[in-house]
């Protein structure tokens, strides 16, 4: 290489730095744009993720909450439903004396 194919005038040069800050600042705002429509997709999906959280929550609690009803109830519910069906057939010939009457 001869020492005059590298060599670059002093204007020359500054329209390279000059093209290349140009080019730099492009990619940065590029990137500045790219990353707040990223932000804004994140805080969409962080609000879509808390929502569900929150929904699955109340479900999780809702159904506790009659699991637990259900356990204290269901004693008291099968002795009224076991009642009845005693006192049915204790007393179902007299029901069908009433029901088959003309």
């Amino acid at each position: 290489m001869e020492r005059d194919e590298i060599a670059v005038d002093e204007y020359e040069f500054r329209m390279r730095v000059v093209e290349s800050l140009a080019r730099l600042e492009t990619l940065a705002q590029s990137t500045d744009e790219h990353l707040a429509r990223l932000n804004g997709t994140v805080a969409r999906h962080e609000k879509r993720i808390t929502a569900l959280q929150a929904a699955v929550l109340t479900e999780q609690v809702e159904a506790r909450t009659t699991s637990a009803w259900w356990r204290r109830m269901s004693p008291l519910v099968w002795l009224v439903v076991g009642g009845l069906l005693v006192l049915f057939l204790l007393h179902s010939d007299q029901l069908l004396r009433v029901f088959s009457k003309p």
